[in-house]
C-alpha cells in the first residue's frame, strides 16, 4: 500500500498549508518571514525536499529576505542584510513567481521566466527592467518611481506586456506629452486589465485610450486638480464596480455626472480623506443606481445624508463614515438606516472631535436590535470613551446583568469584562491580546459592558470593537476567516 505522504501531489498540498509569514511581527517587518515549519519539512527526505523547495521560493521580497551577494548596494546596517549565497539564489530563483524589488539585482541573477507578479521600486525600477522583458506573461505589475527613472526609461520593457490584469503606478510625474501617449499605449495593449491603481501621480491631463471594458476597480489616490484626466477616465470604464479616490477638493459634480452616465455597475465607493459636505455626499451616492458599500468622511450624518442612503436599502451592506457634527441627529439617522436596510452587514462610525459623543449616548440611543443581519460593528472617537456615572452598577443590574457578572466587574481588573464576554462565546480579538492585563476602575468596566450588552445576542454579529476594545465570536465567523 502506498504511503500518502510519499505521493508528491499530497506532499505539495500539505506544504501549501504551512505558513511562511508571521503577521504579528508588525513592529519588526524584517523578521516576519518565518518559514520554520516549511524548512523542517524540506529536511524530512529527498522527495519532500524536491517537492517543497519550490514553495519556499515562490515569493521573493527583498524588504524581508535580501540577498547580499547578488545586489549592487552597500549596506551600513548589517542587521538588515540577508545571507543567501549567490549560487543558491541563481539556482532557486527559477521557482519565484511573486517578486518585489527595491534594491537592484546584478544582471543575470534572476533566472525565473514564469513570474506572475512584479513590484519594482527605486533602484530596481531603473536597473532591472530586463526582468520584465523575460516575463511577458505578467498578470500583475507595480512600478514605483523615485527621483531617478522616468516612464520613458522603462517604456521599451512595458511594450512587451499584453496580459496584465492588475497595474499599479506610484509617484508618476508626467513632464511631457509623450509620457501620456506611452501610458495610453500600455492601457490599450492590455485589454484584459481588471484593476488600475494610481498613487500620488501628477500631470495626468488626459489619456487617449480605448474604453477599458474589463476594468472593474479604479483606485486614484492623488490630487484632482493636478490630474484632470482622471475625471474623464471614468467615462472609459463602463463595467466599473469599485471606485477609490481622495475626497479632498474633488470636483464632485463632474465625477458624479460621469459615474451616472458611464459607470452603471458601480457598487462600492471609498472616498479617502477630505470632508464631504451634505450636497457633495448626496451627489456621489445618487450617481450610482445600486450602492452596496460606501466609505467617506462627512460633515454630518444628517437627515438628507441618511435619505440618500435609504435610496439603496435593497442593496446596501456596508457603511463606514467619519462624522463631525450633530450627535443626536447622527444616532437617530443611524437607527433609521439599521431598521430599513434588509441586507445590512457592517457599520463603522468614527466620531470626530466636534461630535462630543459618549458611551452612554450609544448605549441609550443606538437600536442595534433592529438589524439582525449585522455582522461587524466598529465605533471610535468618543468624547469620554470609557466613563459613566456613579450609579452605573444599578443601571447594569436593571439590564439583567447577573450578580456573578457584577462581582467580576467589581474586582476592578481589566480581565473582568473579558470573562463576562467569554460566558457568551466571545473572545478577545487576536490583535488585542495582552491589552487586558492593566487594572481599570469599576466605572470603566461597567461602561464597557453598557455598550456591549445590547450587542451580544445579535444572531450574526461576529466582530465588534468600541474604541480600543475588540472582540470576536469565532463560531459565527465565515469559515474562510477563522484562525
Amino acid at each position: 500500500m502506498i504511503n500518502p505522504m510519499e505521493i508528491p501531489l499530497v506532499v505539495h498540498r500539505v506544504g501549501q498549508m504551512l505558513p511562511l509569514w508571521d503577521y504579528s511581527r508588525r513592529s519588526a517587518p524584517k523578521d516576519s518571514f518565518q518559514p520554520r515549519d516549511l524548512l523542517s519539512s524540506i529536511k524530512v527526505c529527498r522527495l519532500w525536499s524536491a517537492v517543497l523547495t519550490p514553495l519556499l521560493w515562490t515569493v521573493y521580497d527583498d524588504a524581508f529576505m535580501l540577498c547580499r551577494s547578488v545586489t549592487d548596494y552597500s549596506f551600513d546596517d548589517e542587521e538588515h542584510v540577508g545571507s543567501i549565497p549567490e549560487e543558491i539564489f541563481r539556482a532557486r530563483s527559477r521557482h519565484i513567481r511573486y517578486l518585489s524589488l527595491w534594491y537592484s539585482l546584478r544582471p543575470g541573477s534572476m533566472q525565473s521566466a514564469q513570474l506572475r507578479e512584479i513590484r519594482l521600486s527605486g533602484q530596481a525600477l531603473y536597473a532591472n527592467t530586463d526582468i520584465i522583458f523575460t516575463n511577458p506573461q505578467l498578470s500583475n505589475l507595480t512600478v514605483a518611481f523615485d527621483v531617478g527613472p522616468k516612464f520613458s526609461d522603462i517604456q521599451p520593457a512595458l511594450q512587451t506586456l499584453s496580459q496584465l490584469q492588475i497595474l499599479s503606478v506610484v509617484n508618476l510625474k508626467v513632464t511631457a506629452a509623450s509620457t501620456l501617449q506611452q501610458l495610453s499605449g500600455l492601457l490599450n495593449s492590455n485589454s484584459d486589465l481588471q484593476k488600475l491603481r494610481f498613487e500620488y501621480p501628477y500631470g495626468i491631463s488626459g489619456l487617449d485610450c480605448e474604453p477599458l471594458s474589463n476594468l472593474t476597480e479604479l483606485h486614484f489616490l492623488g490630487d484632482w486638480d493636478g490630474n484632470v484626466g482622471m475625471i474623464h477616465l471614468l467615462r472609459l470604464c463602463p463595467n466599473l464596480e469599485v471606485l477609490e479616490a481622495l475626497g479632498v477638493d474633488c470636483p464632485m459634480d463632474q465625477i458624479a455626472k460621469n459615474i451616472k452616465e458611464c459607470c452603471k455597475k458601480l457598487a462600492t465607493i471609498r472616498m479617502k480623506d477630505g470632508e464631504l459636505t451634505e450636497n457633495k455626499f448626496a451627489l456621489l451616492v445618487q450617481s450610482t443606481s445600486r450602492l452596496v458599500n460606501i466609505e467617506a468622511t462627512v460633515t454630518a450624518f444628517s437627515t438628507k445624508t441618511c435619505d440618500v442612503l435609504l435610496g439603496h436599502t435593497n442593496w446596501l451592506e456596508s457603511v463606514s463614515l467619519t462624522v463631525f457634527y450633530n450627535k443626536q441627529e447622527c444616532l437617530d439617522n443611524t437607527n433609521r438606516l439599521l431598521a430599513s436596510c434588509s441586507c445590512f452587514r457592517s457599520l463603522e462610525f468614527e466620531f470626530g472631535k466636534r461630535t462630543y459623543m459618549s458611551l452612554p449616548d450609544i448605549y441609550s440611543d443606538l437600536e442595534l436590535v433592529n438589524c439582525p443581519t449585522l455582522e461587524r460593528l466598529s465605533l471610535t472617537g468618543f468624547d469620554h470613551a470609557l466613563s459613566c456615572s456613579s450609579n452605573a452598577v444599578d443601571t447594569v443590574h436593571a439590564q439583567g446583568l447577573s450578580a456573578e457578572s457584577v462581582r467580576l466587574l467589581s474586582q476592578g481588573s481589566g480581565t473582568s469584562l473579558l470573562e463576562v464576554m467569554r460566558e457568551r462565546g466571545w473572545s478577545c480579538e487576536p490583535v488585542m491580546k495582552g491589552y487586558y492585563t492593566s487594572d481599570i476602575t469599576l466605572q470603566t468596566a461597567v461602561a464597557q459592558w453598557m455598550v456591549f450588552r445590547g450587542l451580544l445576542d445579535l444572531p450574526r454579529l461576529y466582530k465588534v470593537s468600541v474604541e480600543d476594545r475588540g472582540f470576536v465570536h469565532e463560531a459565527r465567523m465565515p469559515r474562510n476567516m477563522r484562525a
